[in-house]
């Protein structure tokens, strides 16, 4: 019980804003460059919005840029930003793995992306000692100043 109370509150801080970072992390290039680019281009951009959670709406920040063939970026945790890594789109979906650190405990997050438009809809999960939560989470296209 102590755990699960534990993994729900990390869940439910890893959305706290934090100030970007210069990291970014390396991802599996695509098989074909020039689709990537096409595709990866209605994503990459900075984006911003919520997670629900339990104890109500949650910000967070997210980036996603080209890096070389492939794709980095970046979302808010709770020690600032966190590198994705596995990033894949496939048509409207993204997909992208996170550790999160927190309380001196890593924990592995899973999110998946569908986007329409200026918006991205889908959820942030994880497992703890075999316990799976995931939340909804929407993201909305930062407009250039």
């Amino acid at each position: 019980m102590r755990r699960s109370a534990v993994v729900a509150a990390l869940m439910l801080t890893l959305a706290a804003s934090a100030q970007a970072q210069s990291d970014t992390a390396k991802t599996k290039p695509a098989s074909d460059p020039v689709k990537l680019a096409a595709g990866a281009a209605a994503f990459l951009g900075n984006w911003t919005g919520s997670i629900d959670s339990p104890n109500g709406q949650m910000p967070v920040n997210a980036e996603l840029k080209q890096q070389g063939s492939g794709l980095a970026g970046m979302i808010s945790g709770l020690e600032g930003m966190v590198a994705f890594r596995e990033i894949t789109i496939a048509g409207d979906t993204v997909t992208a793995a996170a550790t999160m650190a927190a309380q001196g405990m890593s924990i592995e997050m899973w999110y998946t992306f569908i986007r329409k438009d200026d918006t991205l809809n889908g959820s942030a999960s994880a497992s703890f000692n075999g316990q799976s939560m995931s939340f909804p989470l929407t993201l909305t296209r930062v407009k250039p100043h």
